[in-house]
């Protein structure tokens, strides 16, 4: 069964130093070229998230795992072929998903947004775009956001970048239509906080009834128990 792990990462903006000596160089580094504190903090509580979820998998975590990436700059973790993993985050919120089969999750703060035809044009397919503009205005972007993070999580389940042709398959449907085929990957949105949406993508894997929610507190306390990186 897919788990998922949700967290408010607000109150880990003044633990960036605490959490970034514990996890792994690559992110470190990573970080390190990050400006916005906001931005850092996101980072960091993903890759924080996605070891404390593994440790749930496998046990205690003696040594920090290697990330590894594929073409499209998919994460996976070099030795447990076993654990899919995928995260995201926006706003306040971070969200980890796992599975033994591959999986994508996206979450997304749903802020004003000028819906050009452009923009519908390029990223939805005709049956999407036509959904978002015959709902009321007052809909109209929440639908947007509905499809967005239908679509983020398909791709990120299959492992593409985003530069992907999102027009090629349609989120209307579950499962998935691709090039017009039906496909085996389902999609499953899942309550949020108010003003955020969130959807996981998978295909022959069970969906929770809701994400495990980790206080910052009990995250900190796991980051505090790794041992130090010997990269």
């Amino acid at each position: 069964m897919i788990q998922l792990y949700l967290l408010h990462c607000e109150a880990l903006k003044s633990e960036t130093e605490r959490m970034a000596e514990k996890l792994t160089l690559q992110r470190r580094k990573r970080t390190g070229q990050y400006y916005k504190c906001s931005d850092k903090v996101r980072s960091l509580a993903g890759e924080a998230l996605t070891l404390y979820a593994l440790s749930l998998n496998v046990g205690a975590l003696y040594m920090l795992p290697v990330f590894i990436f594929n073409e499209f700059g998919k994460p996976s973790l070099q030795n447990y072929p076993d654990f899919h993993y995928n995260v995201s985050h926006s706003g306040d919120l971070v969200i980890c998903a796992t599975s033994s089969l591959p999986v994508g999750v996206d979450v997304q703060e749903i802020l004003d947004k000028h819906l050009s035809m452009t923009l519908l044009s390029r990223c939805f397919d005709k049956e999407e775009a036509t959904n978002i503009l015959t709902v009321s205005p007052e809909q109209r972007l929440k639908l947007f956001f509905h499809y967005w993070v239908a679509k983020e999580s398909y791709i990120k389940c299959l492992g593409k970048g985003m530069s992907w042709n999102m027009c090629t398959f349609s989120t209307c449907t579950n499962p998935v239509i691709q090039d017009g085929v039906l496909t085996e990957y389902e999609i499953r949105h899942f309550p949020m906080p108010e003003k955020y949406v969130c959807a996981v993508c998978t295909s022959g894997d069970l969906f929770p009834s809701a994400p495990q929610k980790v206080s910052s507190g009990e995250l900190l306390s796991f980051i505090d128990g790794l041992s130090q990186s010997h990269e």
